[in-house]
């Protein structure tokens, strides 16, 4: 079923391009609108705003783990992330169904295993990348289940994680790299359910972050409290694509 498209949404000409994201979003994080940032000094965030409406905020009180607003993709501004995270205490996204759109870029000298969206708690799952640079969902310290498909080294990607929520310590996850659904789903067992939600790490205990020898570069997030069907979720990509220049 495709979501609700409100006036706007789609470009003129014969390829209708959608201009903003599908109806039904619990969290939307947009790196390149300025208005959404608060900054402890400089291009440094201490806050970065939630678009949805519902107030989901992602702050982080200490200089040193504050990420920066210099990042660049497209002409449009993003974070850059070493050895950084945000967090929201209240926002439990991985409890129940969800659709985790992130577009980012990742550089990656050295092997380790990289959060871009967590939970509070290192026994809950983490939609990232494993100890092999590839995109995973992981547990920290546990174990992992990669997707053998790695991030586009020249540009950024449009990562899509999409699962029915922790259930009796199981999740399923089914990945999609850029509109190529990954092989095979993966399921990950013995998980907590996640309290809050972190971004740049897999929770916020400091040893799980980026090293501050890699890089990794976020420009958008969206969240849906549901299983996107892949009209929808088609349709987000195509609207992250051309905004961000994506392959």
């Amino acid at each position: 079923m495709i979501g609700a498209i409100t006036a706007g949404t789609f470009s003129s000409g014969a390829a209708l391009i959608p201009t903003s994201p599908v109806a039904g979003y619990s969290l939307w994080l947009d790196g390149d609108d300025a208005s959404t940032f608060t900054y402890s000094s400089g291009v440094v965030v201490s806050q970065w705003n939630d678009k949805s409406g519902s107030a989901r905020n992602f702050t982080q009180a200490t200089v040193g783990y504050q990420p920066s607003r210099n990042a660049t993709q497209n002409g449009k501004s993003g974070l850059t992330f070493n050895a950084d995270f945000m967090a929201n205490t209240g926002f439990n996204w991985v409890n129940s169904a969800f659709t985790v759109f992130v577009v980012m870029k990742y550089l990656y000298p050295t092997f380790n295993f990289t959060g871009i969206l967590g939970s509070n708690l290192t026994s809950a799952p983490t939609m990232g990348m494993d100890s092999t640079d590839a995109f995973a969902t992981f547990k920290v310290g546990v174990s992992s289940s990669p997707y053998n498909l790695f991030p586009t080294s020249s540009n950024a990607d449009v990562a899509v994680w999409k699962a029915p929520g922790v259930s009796s310590g199981s999740l399923t996850t089914t990945f999609y790299k850029n509109g190529t659904q990954a092989a095979a789903t993966t399921t990950m067992t013995t998980l907590a359910t996640g309290t809050g939600a972190v971004i740049g790490a897999s929770s916020t205990v400091p040893q799980d972050l980026t090293p501050a020898s890699n890089s990794t570069f976020i420009y958008e997030v969206l969240v849906y409290p549901s299983q996107l069907s892949d009209v929808d979720r088609g349709l987000n990509e195509t609207y992250l694509k051309n905004k961000w220049g994506t392959p």
